[in-house]
C-alpha cells in the first residue's frame, strides 16, 4: 500500500515538474521571438537613420528608402495618438493602435522616423500555429512522463 502511494507521489511529481518546464519553456519562446522581432526593427530603423542623416547633411530632402518608414521633421506631425502618449512616456518607441496597426518610432537629432510594422509582425500573423505546436508538444511530453 506504502508503494503504491509513493508511486503515485513520484510520477505525480515528475508529470508536474515536466509540465512547468514545458510551460516555462514555451513562455521563454514566446519572449524570445518578440525580443528578435522588437531587435529587428529597431536595426531596420537605425539604418534608415544613418541614411536620413547623410541626407540631411548633404543638404537633401530627408527621403526613407523603405516604404512603411515615414520621416516626420517635428513631433507636431506624428498621428495624434502617438503625440499623446509621448506626453506621458517620452521614452516610449512602440505603439499599438486600433486596427490592430503596429507602430515604431526613433527620435533623430533632426526629427522623428515612424515605422508602420503592422504587416511585418511575423510572430503576431504565427502565434496561433506556435501555440498549437506547444500545446502538442506538452502533450507528447506529459504522456512521455506519465508512461
Amino acid at each position: 500500500m506504502k508503494i503504491t502511494q509513493l508511486r503515485v507521489r513520484i510520477i505525480s511529481y515528475f508529470v508536474g515538474a515536466v509540465l512547468l518546464i514545458s510551460a516555462l519553456y514555451g513562455a521563454t519562446a514566446f519572449i524570445f521571438a518578440y525580443h528578435v522581432e522588437d531587435n529587428f526593427f529597431k536595426a531596420l530603423l537605425n539604418g534608415e537613420a544613418q541614411t536620413i542623416q547623410q541626407q540631411i547633411n548633404d543638404g537633401q530632402s530627408p527621403s526613407p528608402k523603405l516604404e512603411f518608414v515615414m520621416f516626420h521633421e517635428t513631433a507636431n506631425e506624428l498621428p495624434a495618438f502617438i503625440r499623446d502618449i509621448l506626453v506621458s512616456q517620452p521614452k516610449r518607441r512602440e505603439f499599438a493602435a486600433q486596427g490592430g496597426k503596429h507602430y515604431h518610432l526613433l527620435q533623430l537629432e533632426q526629427g522623428f522616423l515612424l515605422a508602420d510594422v503592422s504587416s511585418y509582425l511575423v510572430v503576431r500573423e504565427t502565434k496561433q500555429v506556435m501555440l498549437y505546436y506547444l500545446y502538442v508538444l506538452l502533450a507528447i511530453v506529459t504522456v512521455i512522463a506519465i508512461l
